[in-house]
């Protein structure tokens, strides 16, 4: 029993990293597009999230400050850690 469960733990790391990599490719950004700047709903979105999430006033301050230079990708993978 204990082999083979070992070998079904080791087939499933075998796919997930085979899925992991197809993921990678489909959902890449396409070429000329990795910039583009976050979108006012994004903002919007990280703009509550920091008001509800940070208690540093100092550090809500400059997080707000900085959303305008935010890509797409970086707010939104702010948004997934602050959503949490």
């Amino acid at each position: 029993m204990s082999a083979i469960n070992s070998a079904c733990k080791s087939l499933d790391v075998i796919r997930l990293e085979g899925t992991q990599e197809q993921l990678g490719e489909a959902y890449r950004a396409p070429q000329g597009q990795e910039a583009q700047l976050a979108s006012d709903k994004q903002k919007s979105y990280l703009r509550e999230l920091i008001l509800v999430n940070c208690e540093d006033d100092t550090d809500r301050q400059e997080r707000i400050n900085q959303l305008d230079t935010l890509t797409k990708q970086e707010a939104s993978e702010q948004i997934q850690m602050m959503a949490r």
